[in-house]
Parts: structure tokens; C-alpha cells; sequence
């Protein structure tokens, strides 16, 4: 089932159904597949009104029972455990946040990957608004069709200086050579040392005026957990499915038209933080860190979904694939934040930094640079590892 455990009881079973349908039951596509009761659930107390439907409401053969088309696969297997009530369901069973969250936190990642993931699919019929760019950004950049997107888009939208610049452009001719030849257009503008990573069509402009990353248009399949990414040339809309959170999702045109396919400005304006669909956390769990930097920087508030969607993502099963590079590059623009200490404090609070270090405590971190600080936390890890 999904437990590294079975449930208890009722209560924690419906604690245990809200948690997945948090983390991406989605309705099935065709009718939903049969599956058996399992042993445990007899051993399950009754509870009044939460007592389990057995017999005679279900036919004695679970099999016989008819399967609305429409039934996402949870209460399907729900259904066929002798749960699951047409009239109000677990409703009734509503859970604490505290209770659910100790249930996500026991799901079997693999598990939940293997049942119930799929890629997003890709965004359709995007909002328009019109937004004009920035003079000094328009006669930076050619006339080429390119997208701005993620900070860049966010910063503006809040009144605020960029820190960076995000570039996304259509792919032509080999993964990897439109952005390594937009960021040679820039290095000479701007400065810095460029680096191009060809089997992500992706490149870095680095120390000059301007940070700069660059990348062109393309959608990616997880194969595991934590895993790198398969990337293939894509659309805008399928670029647009790969993002992280609804907020970085925005893409700006030099024209001056901003598109939005996840509702990233409705939640840009309510200060929200919501991931574009639910195994994004899984698919990489370091984007955990990156919700976190803008949490803490703009003072959202962390919700308790998020938390949940973010449980499986840290069992070891999925950290383990992580790659270091990938976990210190996020740890290292983390402490280059302004205030570096309390973001620190805050990713302690959120659990972040014992599971991606083991650290149950925050060291002292006294270097002058963020690089410092960075070897010193990592440091502070080796030793109680």
C-alpha cells in the first residue's frame, strides 16, 4: 500500500487519504484498476459513524464493485479496502495538519512515484497582460524571440531591481546552441565568464555585469526520484509544465506581453507560494531550498501544503540521487542572500538542513563570503556524518 506501515486506525487512514490527494491523486484517465483488500484492514477498530463499510454495503467480492469512470486511483483502492463512503467519504475524518503530515512523512516515495506520477502536462490558453520591459533591459537583448522568466519576471512584478536575468529562447539545430550563442552575445555586452552545458540546452554568464542564465525551450521526464532530468526540445508550453513554483512560472516578452499559465500573478499578489503541479518536489528535492530563499526573502508564508507535497521528497530513498553540485549550488545562493543567518534559521525550522545535511542543529557560520560559509556548513556536516 502507500504506508512503510500500516495505519492504526480510521482516523489515521483518512489522515493518510487527504496527505495523498496533497501530494497528486489526480482522477484517473480510464477506469480505475481493481485492487484487493488488504490484510490489515480488519484488524481496524469500528468507531460509530467511522466505522468501515463492510457487508452487506459492499458485495462480499470486492471485485463486483462498480467503479465510477471518473474515480481517482486512491479511492479506488479506498473502495476496494471497504472504506470509502459515496456520502461524505472521509470528510467526516478530517485530521489535524500535524496528524497528516506525520502520515506523509511515512508514505513510501517509490511507491507514490511508481502509482501515481506522471509529467504535467503542458499549459494551455496562458494569461495576457501587458507589461513593458524595462529600457535598459530591451536594448540589452537582440532582436530575437526570447522569453524573460522566474526572478527576473517576480522582481519586476514587486516593484524591485532584478538580482538576475532568466532567458529562455526556442531550440534550432543542436541542443545547446542557441543559448551558448545568445550568451556569447551577452558576454560581450556584459561581461564575465560564460559556461554552456549542451545535454540540458542550457548555458551561465557568470561575474560580469550581470548574472546571466540562459536556456533553451524544452520539457523533461524524471526517470526516478531525485534523478537528473531527460531533456528533449520542447515548447512553450512544455516549458512552462517543467517549472517549479506558479510564481517563477511568468514569462515576459521583450514586447512587453507577460504570459501566465499556472496563475503565478493571482499568487504573486496574495503573497502565495505554490508549487505549478504536485511532484515537483520529488522530481528535485533542492527545490525545496529554492521555495524557501523566496519565502524568506519577500515574507510569504510557508503553507502547511507545501509541506506535505515535500515529505516523501525527503526520504532517503530520493536524497541519496540528489547530486552534491546540484544541492551545494542551492546551498551556496542561500547564503549569499542579504540576510543569510535568519534564511539559515528558517531552513533549520523547516527540517531542510537535517534532511539534505544530517546537521540537527545550525553550526556557527562566520566566514565573510558566501563560499566560506558554505565549506563551513558542509564541514559541520562531514563531522556528524
Amino acid at each position: 500500500m502507500w504506508l512503510l506501515g500500516a495505519p492504526k486506525d480510521l482516523a489515521e487512514l483518512a489522515a493518510l487519504y487527504l496527505a495523498a490527494r496533497a501530494l497528486g491523486a489526480q482522477p484517473a484517465s480510464q477506469k480505475s484498476p481493481l485492487l484487493p483488500r488488504p490484510a490489515w484492514l480488519a484488524e481496524l477498530p469500528s468507531e460509530g459513524e467511522g466505522r468501515w463499510l463492510g457487508e452487506p454495503e459492499l458485495p462480499a467480492d470486492p471485485f463486483a464493485y462498480p467503479i465510477p469512470q471518473d474515480l481517482p486511483p486512491l479511492e479506488a483502492t479506498l473502495v476496494f479496502a471497504g472504506l470509502w463512503q459515496a456520502s461524505g467519504g472521509f470528510e467526516r475524518f478530517p485530521g489535524d495538519p500535524k496528524s497528516i503530515q506525520r502520515l506523509a512523512e511515512r508514505i513510501d516515495p517509490l511507491l507514490l512515484w511508481g502509482w501515481l506520477y506522471t509529467p504535467p502536462a503542458p499549459g494551455e490558453s496562458p494569461e495576457e497582460e501587458a507589461l513593458p520591459l524595462p529600457t535598459d533591459l530591451a536594448e540589452l537583448l537582440p532582436p530575437l524571440r526570447l522569453w524573460l522568466v522566474g526572478g527576473v519576471v517576480r522582481d519586476a512584478l514587486l516593484g524591485q531591481r532584478p538580482r538576475d536575468l532568466d532567458l529562455v529562447l526556442p531550440p534550432s539545430g543542436r541542443l545547446g546552441e542557441q543559448s551558448a550563442a545568445l550568451g556569447a552575445y551577452l558576454q560581450a555586452r556584459l561581461g564575465g565568464t560564460l559556461r554552456t552545458y549542451p545535454r540540458y540546452g542550457t548555458a551561465e554568464l557568470t561575474g560580469g555585469a550581470l548574472e546571466v542564465d540562459l536556456a533553451e525551450l524544452r520539457r523533461e521526464r524524471y526517470a526516478a526520484p531525485g534523478a537528473l532530468p531527460q531533456v528533449q526540445p520542447g515548447t512553450l508550453e512544455d516549458d512552462a509544465a517543467r517549472r517549479d513554483f506558479t510564481v517563477s512560472a511568468l514569462y515576459w516578452e521583450p514586447s512587453g506581453r507577460l504570459l501566465d499559465f499556472w496563475g503565478g500573478r493571482e499568487d504573486l499578489a496574495a503573497s502565495r507560494l505554490r508549487l505549478v503541479h504536485p511532484f515537483a518536489f520529488l522530481e528535485d528535492p533542492t527545490r525545496a531550498l529554492r521555495g524557501a530563499r523566496m519565502a524568506y526573502r519577500y515574507a510569504w508564508s510557508w503553507p502547511s501544503t507545501l509541506d506535505l507535497q515535500l515529505a516523501p521528497a525527503l526520504h532517503p530513498e530520493v536524497l541519496r540521487r540528489v547530486k552534491p553540485r546540484r544541492l551545494q549550488g542551492e546551498l551556496l545562493l542561500s547564503l549569499a542572500e542579504p540576510d543569510s543567518e535568519g534564511l539559515m534559521r528558517f531552513l533549520d525550522e523547516r527540517g531542510l538542513l537535517a534532511a539534505f545535511l544530517g546537521l540537527t542543529t545550525l553550526p556557527p557560520l562566520r566566514a565573510p563570503t558566501p563560499l566560506g560559509r558554505l565549506q563551513e556548513l558542509l564541514k559541520a556536516a562531514q563531522a556528524v556524518n
